[in-house]
C-alpha cells in the first residue's frame, strides 16, 4: 500500500492510500457529504412513513388489539419513574439504539400500550401472546409448523406478550428457544413482555414468581444481551389512557 495524491474539483487536492485492485480514489469530503445526505434522506423517509396513519385493518395485521388502536408514545401516561424508563427503552428500540428488550411489570401499567405504539411507529412486525403463538404453531393451517416458526423468526419486529401465562411445556420451550436464538443471532428487534421479573432484576428478598421459570438455560443465556426494564405504576385498566 502506498500513499497517493488526487484532485477533487470541489475540494481540491487530497491524499489517499492506494490499495491493491482499487480502481479509483474517492474524495473523503465528498464521501462524507454523500453519507450525511443519505442519512438525512433516510430520516425524512422514515418520518414520512410514520406520519401516514394506519388503518384498523393494518393494525389488526400487526396484532394490535382494538383497545390499543389509539396507543402512541405521546399519549402514554407516565406516573412513575419506572414508566418513564420503559417509555425511554421502547423509544430507543424504535430508534435502533437497542434491538432486544425484556419488559416486565404488573397488570395495567402500560406494557402492551407501549409495544402497540412501537408497532404503529414501525408499521411492520407483529405482537402476539405466548399462548396464541403456541396454538398457531400447533395448528398452522394453511401453513405448516416450519413456515409459522420462520415467520416468528424473521419478522422485522417481534413482540411476544404474556410470557409466563402458559403451561411452560417442553413444546413451548422448544419453539421459543428456536425463535429467540435465531433473532438474537440476526440482531432483529425482539421484545418479551411478562408480569414477572427475571431473577437478575430483583433483590434476594423477592420471593414471587420469576420469568426465569419459563425459560431454559439456553434462552436465559441469550437474554444476557437483552436490555431489561421493570415497569410499575397504577393499574389503569378501565380508565382512559389517552392524554389530552
Amino acid at each position: 500500500m502506498t500513499k497517493e495524491k488526487a484532485f477533487c474539483e470541489i475540494h481540491g487536492e487530497y491524499t489517499y492510500v492506494k490499495l491493491p485492485f482499487a480502481f479509483s480514489a474517492h474524495c473523503p469530503k465528498c464521501l462524507e457529504i454523500e453519507t450525511m445526505e443519505k442519512e438525512k434522506e433516510e430520516k425524512l423517509e422514515k418520518e414520512r412513513r410514520e406520519a401516514i396513519p394506519l388503518s384498523n385493518v393494518e393494525m389488526d395485521k400487526l396484532g394490535i388489539m382494538p383497545k390499543h388502536y389509539h396507543a402512541t408514545f405521546e399519549n402514554f401516561i407516565v406516573g412513575t419513574k419506572y414508566q418513564q424508563n420503559a417509555l425511554d427503552a421502547v423509544k430507543d428500540l424504535h430508534n435502533g439504539k437497542n434491538k432486544q428488550l425484556v419488559l416486565c411489570g404488573g397488570n395495567g401499567c402500560g406494557k402492551t400500550h407501549l409495544l402497540s405504539a412501537l408497532l404503529k411507529k414501525e408499521k411492520k412486525g407483529m405482537i402476539i401472546k405466548m399462548t396464541e403463538a403456541s396454538l398457531w404453531i400447533r395448528n398452522p393451517k394453511p401453513l405448516n409448523e416450519l413456515e409459522v416458526r420462520n415467520l416468528l423468526k424473521t419478522s422485522e419486529v417481534l413482540v411476544i406478550d404474556e410470557i409466563g401465562r402458559s403451561n411452560n411445556s417442553e413444546f413451548e420451550q422448544n419453539w421459543l428457544s428456536d425463535v429467540i436464538d435465531y433473532r438474537w443471532g440476526h440482531d432483529l428487534k425482539t421484545v418479551l413482555i411478562g408480569n414477572y421479573p427475571l431473577k437478575e432484576m430483583v433483590s434476594d428478598s423477592y420471593h414471587g414468581q420469576l420469568m426465569d421459570d419459563v425459560f431454559g438455560l439456553d434462552i436465559l443465556s441469550r437474554l444476557k444481551d437483552f436490555k431489561k426494564v421493570r415497569i410499575s405504576g397504577e393499574d389503569l385498566r378501565g380508565k382512559k389512557w389517552v392524554k389530552y
